[in-house]
């Protein structure tokens, strides 16, 4: 921050809606106003689908043995989406799209929210965090991140979720105690997983580590699993979504240096 201020930059935005990976202190001690983007809720929400769709018909197993020409049924037998009860955390925008993507199915869909949306009356059923770990076969994550929210799924949560459930997870990574996910896998608690982010998985998502050792042990023991699906932080990136980003981002700064601030601003940046 001390180079960009000397340089005399007065204003960033990050392409990103998370901003943890820039020292606000140091920016707002530098006089540096930050910025950063939302975007549509759409491409998020779908890779959701997706990955829900995925998970309840095996299909990490079902593509390993097509490749390798094992074409048998024994152990790919997957289940309905329709007969699922689905919870989801947080229904926020993404959240919601996810709810209404996935009732048309014929889902029971269950919600977990301090703050339930009006809108959303007919689609979930609101219940405390307990009783949709209790009671759902599927657990997806779309809470924002915050203090409150680390590990949120932990050891005592995963033993509350309904035996035999799966878990997506494309919202944080630090939501989920990935030890404690690993431990549940193990014991065959939590039936599989499907995840689109890790706990500090930023040194190795968005690069090409082919030639590399990957040192990240959580990381590793996931991706092992049969019945686990690992993807690098990509349910975002769209040609929309990349489009929206870049164009906020530079409407953004133009905003900061003509009237001083944007509406997305950092709180707390300025």
């Amino acid at each position: 921050m001390a180079g960009l201020a000397e340089r005399g930059v007065k204003y960033i935005s990050t392409r990103t809606v998370g901003f943890d990976h820039i020292d606000l202190d140091a920016a707002k001690n530098f006089g540096i106003t930050v910025g950063h983007v939302t975007y549509p809720p759409n491409s998020v929400a779908e890779y959701t689908v997706m990955l829900i769709l995925m998970t309840l018909r095996r299909m990490k197993l079902v593509m390993h043995r097509a490749q390798i020409q094992d074409f048998s049924l024994m152990g790919s037998q997957g289940s309905e989406l329709g007969n699922s009860t689905v919870g989801i955390i947080g229904t926020g925008r993404i959240g919601a799209m996810v709810a209404n993507l996935i009732k048309p199915f014929g889902t029971r869909v269950l919600a977990a929210d301090p703050y339930p949306k009006a809108e959303l009356e007919g689609i979930v059923e609101y219940v405390d965090l307990d009783t949709l770990l209790a009671e759902s076969d599927l657990v997806t994550l779309h809470a924002p991140a915050s203090d409150a929210n680390h590990h949120l799924i932990n050891a005592d949560k995963i033993a509350k979720i309904r035996k035999g459930a799966t878990i997506v997870n494309c919202g944080r990574g630090d939501m989920i105690d990935a030890e404690a996910l690993i431990s549940a896998l193990e014991a065959g608690h939590i039936a599989g997983a499907a995840l689109d982010v890790l706990e500090n998985d930023l040194e190795y998502f968005h690069r090409d580590v082919r030639l590399g050792t990957i040192r990240h042990r959580n990381l590793v023991l996931l991706r092992s699993f049969p019945n686990v699906l690992v993807t690098p932080h990509i349910a975002f990136y769209t040609r929309e979504v990349v489009t929206a980003m870049v164009e906020q981002s530079v409407g953004s700064l133009l905003e900061m240096r003509t009237d001083g601030t944007s509406p997305l601003v950092v709180r707390g940046a300025v």
